[in-house]
């Protein structure tokens, strides 16, 4: 079982362990009423997020960067770095392709099938 895998198994077991008794407090001063469907899709976006917060940290550590040196490079503050790779907030996709262009990647979204009867299909994320 990878990292990730065990994160996601606790959290759901703790978190579908009462459904009924779920709540959203993302919103200050706000509670809403949530599925546990849907507090999963927001498990599994932070997820997805925090892996890749850690897979750009890597990269620019291996090249060598530091925060403020990035920070510079894509014209963002040293602040918004380590939000980005600590994924304490949302990445925009033209900001993710600015990170990654910087580092020498290509951003691209992969709709990839579930047979093997169909192709791979793949969008470049644009820079501007």
């Amino acid at each position: 079982m990878t990292k990730i895998d065990g994160k996601v198994s606790d959290l759901l077991a703790a978190i579908l362990a009462e459904p009924e008794a779920m709540v959203d407090a993302n919103t200050p001063d706000t509670l809403n009423p949530t599925t546990a469907e849907e507090l999963q899709q927001k498990l599994e976006y932070f997820l997805i997020l925090d892996s890749l917060g850690e897979l750009l940290q890597k990269i620019r550590s291996d090249r060598g960067l530091t925060v403020r040196e990035m920070a510079r490079e894509v014209q963002k503050s040293p602040g918004r770095i380590s939000q980005i790779e600590g994924t304490r907030d949302r990445i925009e996709l033209k900001t993710l392709a600015q990170y990654a262009n910087e580092l020498g990647y290509d951003v691209q979204i992969a709709l990839v099938p579930r047979n093997d009867r169909e192709p791979a299909l793949f969008a470049p994320i644009p820079l501007s």
